[in-house]
This record gives structure tokens, C-alpha cells and sequence, in this order.
């Protein structure tokens, strides 16, 4: 899993446009032919770091919100750079949620080919 946070955010339709990952990265969670599965998480968070998270004996309160995405049906870039950056599209619908969390670690790997 890659964990990236974002303040500066863009949408495209019902997606985040999220221009972060080199190509190298990238090509750590691309493709299918992983033994487990890997995601990229995107903590969308305010532009003042103070403001990120709140801790209170109760717990932690992190502000805005956590998207998920998996990236096993992207196609690995031949040659990846580091320097070079590859946009990827997070949907909205992907809130990072206890539930969604839970199944994101219980899913069943896929194997070979798309």
C-alpha cells in the first residue's frame, strides 16, 4: 500500500484527479500478479498541516476524508522514471471507511491476467 495526502485537490467528473505518483511508483501497485493485493490510499486533507488531525484522550479525529484504489487492472509502464509522474483517477465513491478498510484486507488476491 502506498499512503499519499493531497490539499490541493482536483476533480474530474466523479473522480480525483490525483497527478502524485511517479512512474515508479506507479508500477508498485500496478498490475494483478501481486500474491497480496496492493492499494494506493489518498488522505484528502486541508491546506494548514496544523489542522490534519486533532488528539483528545477519546481518540484521533483526522480531517477530510481517505480514498482508496486499486490499480491491479493498470498495465505496469515499460522503462518507469522517477522523475516523470503518472496521473491516476480515485473515484469519490471510494471512502476509506472501517467497512471498506475490512474488506480491502479480507479480498481474495486475483492471479494471473485481468
Amino acid at each position: 500500500m502506498q499512503v499519499k495526502s493531497w490539499s490541493r485537490t482536483g476533480r474530474a467528473g466523479g473522480s480525483w484527479r490525483f497527478d502524485g505518483l511517479t512512474e515508479v511508483q506507479f508500477n508498485k501497485l500496478a498490475g494483478g500478479d501481486y500474491t497480496v493485493p496492493r492499494y494506493l490510499f489518498l488522505g484528502v486533507v486541508p491546506d494548514d498541516p496544523d489542522q490534519y488531525a486533532e488528539i483528545s484522550p477519546g481518540g484521533m479525529l483526522l480531517r477530510f476524508q481517505g480514498y482508496y484504489l486499486s490499480l491491479s487492472e493498470e498495465v505496469p509502464i515499460d522503462n518507469p522514471k522517477s522523475d516523470r509522474k503518472r496521473a491516476v483517477h480515485v473515484p469519490i465513491g471510494n471512502v476509506l471507511t472501517v467497512r471498506t478498510l475490512l474488506a480491502l484486507m479480507f479480498a481474495e488476491p486475483e492471479r494471473g491476467g485481468k
